[in-house]
């Protein structure tokens, strides 16, 4: 240091009442250190940094410095911290604390709170600590969002990523917790304690911090920003009167301001095919061993594991609870909860705060910052199970948009899929939740029946779809809503309302007869229909129709039949004209099959006149375009094959204009099977092609299947064996996956029967054998493509 010129080091340090700054201001404070360091403005220039204009500026009082600018000059001066305090005092006099009692003046801290040191490594985060570095880093970006739901690690996340960007870029870090903070108003304050800084008149605004914080290159780590919402506009403000300065907020609820970039934290990878261990699996084992370094996974713990963590969603804090359960349970105790797993999740380390230490307690934290609207929305939201739309959110929760948009915004809810429907979700754990507060409000039985009310009625509208297939998204809906349904035909169950019971049941064999709802649906329906023997004869003709379905498509044609007669029986005795009508075509059908061909006319003719007197003409018409294609079944089981080919082709002629895959697919293949019996085989492959082609875009894979098994006769009985066994080999394929594919009638029996013995008189077993697994490999559209590739060569 430089010998000081007229004062010393005790004279500066002590300065007298006259000295310490006055109406000079900061100058006069400047120009006596200056002086005292023996400094002539241009060498105190050249010291720091500044301009010679510039330091003449100050001296003057012409100019108000910027903190950092403070900085430099009190390094040039080489003062003491007594010395630097009185500079800053006269700089910034409202950042000086009041002097203590003992006469010192310390006007700052310059220390700034520094990120916390994890004691625990972070699992499964590479990804997301990645992109959370390259996002803040962007020269576009300087206020990132971390939010997700309760548990999801956000905080974790946000302060290893402080540590990186810390060793990498040497830039200085500050990490602020906001949870001990109740008071939106303490916010600006708070940070500005954690930066270091000290208020003379204990007010602080975002003025004063702006001003504290100045050029100097910084990145904020702001904690838990979720409760405080009204004084996120503080963070913008700073945003746009500092440049230096980056912002990374934690929130389980998005700021909504101006600047900022939201990343939502995702819950930790978990695998559902692989065996190598997911993310989430990684977290469990290594919470695991801490507790006991003897834990190991062999393959049916691992096993358990897994389930255990799919259970929890993948989130972090419910994974390191279950597995700090380990100190007093098994994992097999663990694993055998099958439902509330919220009890389980106690116990966190003591040093955390209430809410990490349980998750209900993070939960609670979340429930409680919603408004009086949001709360009652969330808590009815547990009776929905699998998702919902914003439809049924309105029907049964009683809520509107804007508290379902605040559910999402504070990620209790799942943001909705993208689409023409889109879908929300609760995940479990918070669904479990939302059924206890459900349950403490008194309100599980009157929301169980609003969502109950809501799914019946869905029903209705997928029964009628089912004859009148103008939206095909409906029948989709249908299979995602299945979990609702089972729920409300619990609740329906429970309550005793046979009735209901048996119309909800009966209306949805499109979802029944799905390959991997069949058993399910054969359970609900002989379940209903022993629970309503009492009930309407409508009600319970409904449920045989859909009980006919589900066992054709299980493979007992017998039963399939029985049910028939009895839907036919119970709407003769419900007088409704529709269910009548409809049930006609199952008793044609039925005849036909049995090869009672009179009888099938006659059903036949009965039906059509019973369609004629639905009030709903066009629910009338959707019934009455079977019939032309049952009664041209009949009539070539007759031997009438001119007139049977008239109603095939008149069939086939509504159905141009009265869309319905599943009876056109049946048409197409009777009348191919009708070319058969006319020797004209190239045309009925032709026909049977076109219906599989049909119940492929519907979704049918049966009913696609029984056509190809025709057409691989069909093309037997033209000597294209190899062609043959593919296909027959797709089909053979399909049934393993999804059961038997069996003819409807005898004439299609004929044909298969006839194609087939063909065939396996022209290969022999074995070489029908390795060809037919060439063709296991061919989905049903690939063997429709290879068939028309094929036959138009």
């Amino acid at each position: 240091m430089l010998a000081c010129r007229g004062m010393s080091r005790a004279d500066r340090s002590h300065p007298s009442p006259e000295n310490r700054p006055g109406p000079a201001g900061f100058g006069g404070v400047l120009r006596r250190f200056r002086l005292a360091s023996g400094l002539t403005q241009e060498q105190l220039a050249e010291r720091s940094g500044t301009s010679a204009r510039g330091i003449r500026h100050l001296e003057a009082g012409d100019r108000i410095p910027r903190l950092e600018t403070v900085r430099l000059l009190g390094t040039a001066l080489d003062l003491s911290a007594q010395e630097y305090d009185l500079l800053l005092e006269a700089a910034r006099p409202e950042l000086a604390a009041p002097p203590p009692a003992g006469g010192s003046h310390v006007l700052a801290d310059t220390r700034i709170s520094r990120i916390p040191l994890s004691l625990t490594s972070l699992i499964g985060r590479d990804e997301a600590r990645r992109t959370v570095a390259q996002t803040i880093t962007r020269h576009d970006v300087r206020l990132l969002t971390l939010t997700g739901p309760p548990g999801v690690g956000k905080t974790r996340l946000m302060i290893e990523t402080g540590h990186d960007l810390e060793r990498t870029f040497a830039l200085p870090v500050c990490f602020v917790s906001l949870a001990p903070i109740a008071d939106p108003g303490l916010v600006v304050p708070a940070i500005f304690q954690a930066l270091g800084g000290r208020s003379m008149s204990g007010i602080v605004d975002v003025d004063v911090l702006s001003a504290w914080i100045g050029d100097l290159p910084m990145l904020l780590l702001v904690d838990n920003f979720e409760h405080l919402l009204p004084a996120a506009s503080a963070i913008p403000h700073l945003l746009s009167r500092n440049p230096g300065l980056k912002v990374i907020v934690t929130s389980r609820t998005v700021l909504r301001v101006s600047g900022e970039t939201v990343m939502q934290v995702p819950p930790l990878g978990m695998n559902v095919t692989s065996e190598e261990a997911s993310e989430a699996e990684q977290l469990f084992m290594a919470r695991a061993k801490a507790i006991d370094p003897a834990f190991e996974a062999p393959p049916e713990v691992a096993a358990m594991v897994r389930t255990v963590c799919q259970r929890l969603d993948g989130l972090p804090l419910a994974i390191e609870l279950a597995a700090g359960q380990l100190g007093h349970q098994t994992i097999e105790g663990i694993t055998s909860r099958t439902e509330g797993m919220l009890p389980l999740l106690t116990a966190g380390p003591r040093d955390q705060s209430k809410r990490l230490q349980a998750m209900t307690s993070s939960l609670e934290w979340s429930y409680a910052l919603l408004s009086t609207e949001a709360q009652s929305l969330f808590r009815r939201l547990a009776v929905f199970r699998g998702g919902f739309t914003a439809d049924a959110v309105q029907a049964v929760g009683g809520g509107d948009n804007d508290a379902l948009r605040v559910l999402v915004e504070a990620n209790l809810v799942v943001r909705p899929t993208q689409g023409s429907r889109p879908r929300y979700a609760l995940l479990e754990l918070i669904r479990e939740f939302a059924g206890i507060v459900l349950s403490q409000a008194g309100e599980g039985d009157l929301v169980r029946e609003a969502h109950a009310v809501y799914f019946s009625e869905f029903a209705s509208r997928v029964e009628r779809e089912g004859w009148l297939p103008r939206d095909a998204s409906v029948t989709s809906q249908a299979f995602e809503e299945l979990p609702n349904i089972r729920e409300a035909l619990q609740w329906l169950d429970e309550q005793g309302d046979g009735e209901r019971l048996l119309r909800t049941v009966g209306a949805l064999p499109i979802c029944w007869i799905s390959a991997g709802n069949r058993w399910e649906g054969q359970r609900w329906i002989e379940y209903a229909l022993q629970k309503g023997s009492s009930c309407s004869p409508l009600a319970r003709s409904k449920c045989h129709v859909a009980a006919e379905q589900v066992y054709y498509y299980l493979g007992d044609v017998e039963r399939a039949l029985w049910h028939a007669g009895q839907a036919h029986q119970t709407a003769q005795d419900s007088g409704d004209p529709f269910q009548v009508a409809s049930t006609g075509i199952l008793a044609a059908s039925s005849a036909s099959y049995r090869g009672d061909y009179q009888e099938a006319l006659r059903q036949c003719e009965l039906g059509l006149r019973a369609a004629a007197t639905i009030e709903d003409r066009e629910m009338g018409s959707a019934v009455a375009i079977w019939f032309p294609g049952i009664q041209g079944r009949a009539e070539h089981g007759l031997g009438h094959l001119d007139t049977a080919d008239q109603h095939l082709t008149h069939a086939i002629e509504l159905l141009a204009a009265f869309e319905n895959p599943q009876c056109a697919t049946r048409t197409w293949c009777s009348w191919g099977s009708l070319a058969i019996t006319q020797g004209h085989p190239e045309l009925a492959i032709e026909r049977y092609v076109r219906g599989a082609q049909i119940a492929i875009v519907s979704g049918d894979e049966t009913l696609a299947a029984t056509n190809l098994r025709l057409a691989a006769a069909a093309c037997a009985l033209l000597d294209r064996f190899e062609l043959a066994a593919q296909l027959a080999g797709a089909v053979r394929e399909l049934e393993r996956r999804s059961g038997p594919v069996l003819a409807r009638n005898a004439m299609d029996a004929r044909v298969l029967d006839a194609g087939f013995a063909a065939l396996h008189g022209a290969m022999g077993e074995r070489d029908l054998d390795r060809v037919m697994k060439l063709g296991e490999g061919l989905s049903l559209s690939e063997a429709v493509e290879l068939i028309v590739e094929t036959h138009a060569t």
